[in-house]
Formats: C-alpha cells, structure tokens, sequence
C-alpha cells in the first residue's frame, strides 16, 4: 500500500527533520568547539580496566566482560565462590574457615616512575560478628600473584583503609558503611605519593578532590602492579558470616578515567547517525 503526504504534511515533515537534524547538528558541534570529544577520548584512552559486574546472577569465575585491557576473565577462584548478586560481586567467609578470593588480569603494567594509577570502587561491608584478625578487599597484585596494595580492612581494623602489610592509613569511616573509594598512586623514585577518599563529596574536578577529606600514605614503592584481587579472609576466630560486596569498578591513569562513561563517544555517534539515516530515510 502506498501513503502519500499531501503538501502540508511533507512541509510539517521536512520541517521537523530540519529540526531534529539541526539540533544534532548543535549538540555536536558544541562537544567539538568545547573540546568534549577530546575530553571524553582522553578519559576513556586512560581508563585500564572497568568492571561494572553486569553479569547474569551465578559464579563470577569466567566472565569476562567490562572495558579496557583486561587480559583475562576473572579466574582461579580459592575457597568460597564469588558470585553475581544484583549487578555486584559478592564474596561472603564463614569465620573460622576458608578464605574466598578470585582475581583478573589487565595488559599493561602499571606502577612505572613518573606515572600515575588510580583505582575507584563502591564498596561494602557485613559481618556478624566483630573478628579483628578478619582482612579483605581489593587488592593490586603483581605477576607473581603478590599483594602489591590493598583496599579495605587490615588485621586490627574495623574502618575502610589503604595499604600493605602494617603499613596502612586508617579512614574515620566504619568499614560497616558503603563506600565511594578513591585512591590516587603517584609513582615517584622511591616512595610514592598515596592518597585516599571514602566517600569524597566533590569530585567535579581532581582540585576539587584535593581540597579536603583525604588520608595521605608515604612508607611505599609500589610497582609491577598486573591486575587485582577480590578478597574475604575470615581468619580463625569467632563464629559467624562476613560479606564483602564490589561494584563499579575502576583502575585508570588519570582522574577523567574515574568517572569517564567507558564508551562515552558511542552513543552520540550511534545516535548521530541514526537521525541522518532516518532523515535520508524519509526524504528518499
């Protein structure tokens, strides 16, 4: 059946493809004079590795999805499995027993003089028992699966902390409360430069995240930095459970990268081009 538009209707269609191609046009071409695309190129080029644990609920063990350079799909699973819930990873310990850990890889290394790492998690934490011995979180390991850093509890601890081995800095946060963590590493000959935020209240620029609420950290050289690792040890006291949940995961080399939309150019593109093919589209 052929619909055809009486004059009126295809000057009120031509109209409104002017409209809607003109404001494309627009939103475009601000992103180019503003530098946006330079902007969101520069971010996403910067961002290692992200994670947004959208997986079908069930073993985390052999997914790989995410963004980035990941070299592997999470593997190699020691004790109690990790598992998806609701778009997170979960890993929960029976105190007393096995400890749960699972791990994955990214390309390059990171950790080279005169560079920067930065890692963004939300992260949470329940236990039913108070066991100070107890430790997790995420870890940065090396090639040889050594912890390089961790993020989260430290043996004695019971607030979100940074670190490795006793040499730590402690947040005023309980590690009982959901957490934005952020931690920039600058990479100096000889130590580093470390700096941690739980729960930061401005984060519109780094400025912005410098001004206040961090904990600084010196005593450390990290370097070799491979990829991380989930972890739950529930050391050997006490009765009960401890669930460790990980989401929105991020390791970059700047402080665009921690906010950066993974793919942010594709949806405009993708949307771009579907207002140009519609518009040819009704013309032809």
């Amino acid at each position: 059946m052929n619909v055809r538009l009486n004059r009126a209707g295809s000057v009120a269609y031509a109209t409104t493809g002017r409209c809607v191609l003109q404001a494309a046009v627009v939103v475009l071409s601000f992103l180019a004079a503003s530098g946006g695309w330079g902007t969101l190129s520069s971010a996403r080029a910067s961002l290692v590795a992200y994670e947004s644990f959208a997986y079908v609920d069930g073993n985390l063990a052999g997914n790989n999805g995410g963004f980035g350079d990941w070299s592997s799909a999470w593997n190699t699973p020691l004790g109690p499995a990790a598992t998806v819930n609701g778009g997170q990873a979960r890993l929960q310990v029976f105190n007393g027993g096995t400890t749960g850990s699972i791990r994955r890889f990214w390309t390059p290394t990171l950790g080279g003089n005169g560079t920067t790492t930065w890692l963004r998690w939300s992260g949470a934490y329940t236990t039913t028992t108070t066991t100070a011995n107890a430790t997790g979180g995420i870890s940065f390991i090396d090639d040889n699966l050594n912890e390089v850093f961790r993020v989260g509890k430290f043996v004695d601890g019971n607030r979100w902390s940074v670190g490795k081995g006793t040499t730590i800095a402690e947040s005023n946060v309980d590690l009982t409360v959901g957490a934005d963590l952020w931690v920039r590493i600058q990479h100096l000959a000889g130590n580093d430069a470390i700096r941690f935020w739980v729960n930061p209240t401005d984060t519109t620029t780094e400025a912005a995240l410098d001004s206040g609420g961090f904990h600084d950290l010196s005593g450390l050289d990290l370097a070799g930095i491979r990829g991380l690792r989930l972890t739950a040890d529930p050391s050997s006291q006490g009765i009960g459970t401890q669930t460790w949940t990980f989401d929105d995961l991020r390791v970059g080399s700047s402080f665009g990268a921690m906010s950066a939309v993974p793919e942010p150019s594709s949806g405009l593109l993708v949307a771009g081009a579907a207002v140009v093919m519609l518009v040819r589209r009704r013309r032809g």
